[in-house]
């Protein structure tokens, strides 16, 4: 089970997004996931930008829906060979 976070560390994270850093340097300066940091970062431009109020499970659900993913690698064509185990 992951574990709560601070909210002196969420605070933290999303200040040096909002200042400009991305999201991956951010996440390994604070010791958090990627996902964790761009959630953060997403709930708190929305709520600024916006004036929208959304949950990390409701960006999620948005950002598979939409096909987004935090994928290492891009995704490669299926193999004309056929399926493996």
């Amino acid at each position: 089970m992951a574990r709560a976070y601070s909210q002196d560390l969420r605070d933290r994270v999303i200040d040096a997004a909002l200042g400009g850093m991305p999201a991956r340097r951010a996440a390994a300066q604070f010791e958090i996931g990627i996902a964790t940091a761009m959630c953060g970062e997403m709930q708190q431009r929305l709520a600024t930008e916006r004036g929208i109020k959304a949950s990390v499970g409701t960006i999620w659900t948005f950002l598979d829906r939409c096909g987004l993913t935090f994928k290492k690698s891009p995704r490669t064509r299926r193999s004309g060979i056929g399926p493996t185990s």
